[in-house]
């Protein structure tokens, strides 16, 4: 990889949706946010399935990559105010 996201924060919308070894792959946002990794960014995974985005968080940190996982309901403005503002 070329590390051209180092230095940079992503955070990745819907991406806790799914684990490495599920039968239906990571999905669009998982993909994304192991893609981000593998490019050097520090990735915000964020997703209204809090119990498999935490794990699939944790994945991504025992590969010795900088996740974190936030919920967050994109449909709700209140979240999006509490995720960026604090």
């Amino acid at each position: 990889m070329t590390n051209r996201l180092d230095g940079k924060v992503a955070l990745i919308t819907g991406s806790g949706g799914a684990l490495f070894d599920s039968e239906f792959g990571l999905g669009f946002g998982g993909s994304s946010a192991f893609r981000f990794c593998q490019e050097g960014a520090t990735v915000i995974v964020s997703d209204i399935n809090d119990d498999i985005g935490q794990q699939f968080t944790e994945e991504l940190k025992e590969k010795g990559f900088n996740a974190h996982y936030k919920h967050l309901d994109t449909t709700n403005e209140t979240e999006w105010k509490k995720l960026l503002i604090g």
